[in-house]
């Protein structure tokens, strides 16, 4: 540094400094306006990051996370099938010299109601069946119930056993399918007949 008064001159030196650098900047680009999703939605993020000597990190560099859990590498994401509530995800970015900086994106995600994708039943039952299988899919995670009991269902189709009592007249169940976004219910009917 060095200092006048116009008439007298004094210099001073600092001693040797020494640059630790910066950590990388990191950048989540495509989330959603407000950060608002439903829980079925599909998105597509980016990232974008850079050290400090402006140079673009890509690949390995790159960690995506949920939470707590990385559930991806590289410079895209596709998120889906997020659960009801608030989502947090997080791109890690490390340089070179092993330092990191990140960027967070807070998503929230709306229940929608689940629908059926399948439901087969027999139409026709016999007088003296105890058991009957019954088949489902739904269009997001969702609980079927039919004759009290109760099944974790989903988008790949499910069959399991219902219990019934003998009877002649037609065979009548309450059933519904209950997802964070709502519940849809209705009643399955079939037939009694003669083995």
């Amino acid at each position: 540094m060095r200092i006048s008064d116009g008439f007298d001159t004094t210099i001073v030196e600092s001693g040797r400094l020494r640059a630790v650098g910066a950590p990388p900047v990191a950048q989540i680009i495509g989330a959603p306006r407000r950060g608002r999703v439903v829980a079925s939605a599909t998105v597509p993020l980016r990232a974008s990051a850079y050290d400090d000597t402006g140079r673009p990190l890509t690949g390995r560099h790159l960690k995506w996370y949920l939470g707590k859990r990385m559930i991806a590498r590289g410079d895209r994401l596709t998120v889906r099938n997020l659960h009801p509530g608030k989502a947090v995800i997080r791109l890690v970015a490390t340089d070179a010299r092993h330092r990191s900086g990140q960027a967070t994106e807070t998503l929230r995600v709306r229940g929608v109601a689940a629908r059926y994708l399948l439901f087969k039943a027999p139409l026709l039952v016999s007088l003296r069946a105890r058991t009957m299988r019954i088949t489902v899919a739904s269009s997001a995670p969702a609980t079927f119930t039919i004759a009290g009991s109760h099944h974790a269902v989903g988008p790949r189709p499910r069959t399991f056993s219902v219990h019934i009592r003998r009877g002649r007249s037609p065979l009548v169940l309450r059933c519904s399918l209950r997802s964070p976004g709502g519940v849809i219910r209705g009643t399955y009917v079939a037939i009694r007949r003669a083995p």
